[in-house]
């Protein structure tokens, strides 16, 4: 009884893994990622700062190269940074190399296309930084490698240093996302053909965003303009926040800089600083604090 015991063990084992190591292929075509964007330094009673989807639809043809079109569709925003990322409509083309398990993307901005998902990485290796590097993350790493049961069938998972990424479907922090740090994107559903292939959770609604819905005001009490930057910024702050002192922080928590806001007005120069993700603290007189986040390019 226990040699069978020890055999099913072992034919269960093996099951999985010739199951996960079925390389899952990106999808073709009716496919789309529904995405919500919270922020810790944004939240507003656990809503979501952002609700949007990209789009798997319709085809093009670049250079003599065949791709899929993924477009953004935004439904809702908060007036918070926007840290999320930006741009509504056509985003770029995205197409795979089934045989090397990768998965390239060519931004609607760019001339030239970058390498988005490499399924074919090991533990320790560095992940393509075509969007990391947008958040300051410029050298994500492979930390562990498992699986996941998605419909009948497992599916490989890379647990990275910008987020886990799934086999097939791409970051879970949404397809043009990472996770780091307080930002916490998340793919809420992913559905293709209609059919719903990942979902966060059993309970989680997958209904897709059919318009778009007005952006809500809030009352920032401070901003900066533009953001990124690369030279200088313009911080405007509410009267409240004159002569509070405005930290700023590196990706490590250490203070960089502190600059006495004297006026609702001011200039911020980058000086010595380097290219990154950088996090502000201010407080008031009435120890009413606000925090956020800027990014030097």
């Amino acid at each position: 009884m226990k040699i069978i015991h020890i055999c099913f063990l072992c034919f269960f084992s093996s099951a999985l893994f010739s199951q996960s190591s079925i390389y899952h292929a990106f999808p073709e075509s009716n496919a789309v990622w529904r995405v919500n964007w919270g922020e810790q330094a944004c939240f507003i009673s656990g809503l979501a700062q952002a609700e949007y989807q990209y789009v798997q639809s319709g085809d093009t043809l670049i250079n003599s190269v065949h791709y899929h079109q993924i477009h953004r569709e935004m439904g809702l925003a908060f007036a918070c940074g926007p840290y999320y990322p930006s741009g509504i409509g056509y985003m770029g083309g995205l197409r795979q190399d089934t045989s090397l398990k990768k998965v390239f993307f060519l931004p609607v901005d760019s001339l030239s296309e970058k390498v988005l998902y490499d399924f074919s990485l090991s533990v320790g290796d560095t992940l393509p930084n075509l969007i990391s590097k947008v958040y300051g993350n410029i050298y994500p790493t492979v930390n562990s490698i498992d699986s996941m049961l998605i419909g009948a069938d497992y599916r490989k998972v890379f647990n990275t240093t910008a987020g886990t990424i799934l086999e097939g479907i791409g970051n879970l922090a949404g397809l043009l996302e990472i996770s780091q740090l307080d930002l916490t994107p998340e793919l809420l559903c992913f559905t293709q053909d209609s059919t719903d292939i990942y979902k966060v959770h059993s309970s989680v609604d997958c209904e897709l965003i059919t318009a778009l819905k007005s952006i809500v005001p809030l009352q920032i009490p401070v901003s900066f303009y533009p953001n990124p930057f690369r030279t200088q910024a313009r911080i405007n702050v509410r009267a409240d926040y004159i002569n509070s002192d405005l930290i700023l922080f590196n990706l490590f928590g250490e203070k960089v800089r502190i600059v006495k806001l004297s006026g609702q007005d001011l200039i911020l120069d980058r000086g010595d600083l380097a290219n990154g993700l950088y996090f502000f603290r201010i407080s008031n007189v009435e120890n009413n604090a606000c925090s956020g986040k800027i990014l030097l390019n």
